[in-house]
């Protein structure tokens, strides 16, 4: 093909097509916009110190790194407790997003919300943060009181079902071992009875040595059971006061004064991209347009290839104020545009 046909297409196809070019490269950095929109969230932190690692630690759930801090532990309970229903809805309860009869959709709404803006985080070897976010600063700041009341809650149950664990465990074990006690003392009975002089200092008698032996072992064991029964029954009064002393708030929720924004690259970068891309396309369409179209549209176009022009049909178009108006009047009437394209020389031409 002749380039000068070429040239004259390119030209007529860029005026004719450079409105939707235009319109292209303007709505695609709103469609980006528009998908990428980040909600402004009002975000409220508290802080917690942990003092003892061992009450409520993160092995009861499954880590058992020795290499984690106190404060990393208890974020791997806090997420993995926020990944359950239960613990997620009671914080949403508490914090006030629904109430205790809500609707099983609301119910399921509010414990994803909470599971997917609720956050623990290491400040430092002892030291948990917890975070909310929300559109609402009020929200952002109940759901935060809510996790820290509800968290240190588990903390205390823990406390005390562990607590009470050890009670029956040496409750237990203490019956039993004062049943065999009292036998062995019922059997070192028995046998002074048969043996009225075996207890005298100058009459040596392995059988009551061993049977006193014996019962003065159990006699120990059972002497340290109760012990530790004392020890267990101590901890489970002073629990609750344990479990301040080992967990203290350093920071409470705070109520967020102002909202946290999208970044200077989501809010004009990627847009600005955006438009620059589709104005790309925009003209690399009309190029690989202009240089496959082949046809012959108008007079011009035979003159440019040495041909007589016998005659043409005119082309009958309805006008349309509005949208001439709308597309600057270069596709309201062909010819015009055409005619602007034929009379741009050509450097070819001789």
């Amino acid at each position: 093909m002749d380039t000068r046909l070429v040239d004259r297409k390119l030209i007529e196809r860029a005026l004719r097509m450079a409105p939707a070019v235009l319109l292209l490269a303007i709505l695609t950095p709103m469609l980006l916009v528009a998908l990428l929109r980040d909600t402004p969230e009002y975000v409220s932190t508290a802080s917690i110190w942990i003092n003892d690692a061992d009450e409520f630690s993160g092995t009861s759930l499954g880590s058992e790194s020795i290499f984690d801090t106190p404060a990393q532990r208890q974020v791997n309970v806090i997420n993995q407790l926020l990944g359950t229903d239960p613990f997620a809805r009671e914080i949403a309860i508490r914090a006030e997003l629904i109430t205790e009869d809500a609707t099983a959709d609301d119910r399921d709404h509010a414990t994803d919300w909470v599971q997917s803006h609720v956050f623990a985080f290491a400040l430092g070897a002892n030291l948990l943060g917890l975070t909310s976010g929300d559109p609402t600063a009020e929200n952002a700041f109940a759901m935060t009181a809510a996790s820290v009341d509800v968290y240190l809650e588990r903390v205390a149950e823990e406390s005390t079902r562990r607590t009470q664990i050890q009670i029956d465990f040496y409750q237990d074990r203490l019956t039993q071992a004062e049943q065999i006690l009292a036998e062995r003392r019922d059997a070192v009975s028995a046998y002074l009875d048969r043996n009225p002089g075996a207890a005298s200092l100058e009459v040596f008698d392995p059988n009551y040595l061993s049977l006193t032996t014996a019962f003065d072992a159990q006699q120990t064991v059972v002497t340290g059971l109760q012990t530790a029964l004392q020890d267990a029954e101590l901890d489970a009064v002073s629990a609750e006061q344990g479990t301040a002393a080992r967990y203290a708030i350093q920071d409470t929720p705070s109520l967020p004064r102002s909202a946290e924004g999208g970044s200077l690259t989501t809010t004009l970068g990627l847009p600005l991209a955006a438009a620059m891309l589709a104005l790309g396309l925009g003209v690399a369409w009309i190029y690989i347009s202009a240089q496959a179209d082949h046809t012959i549209r108008s007079t011009a176009d035979l003159e440019d290839i040495g041909l007589p022009v016998i005659g043409f049909v005119p082309e009958i178009r309805r006008k349309n104020r509005v949208m001439a108006w709308l597309t600057l009047r270069f596709r309201r009437d062909r010819h015009f545009v055409r005619g602007l394209a034929g009379s741009i020389p050509n450097p070819n031409d001789g």
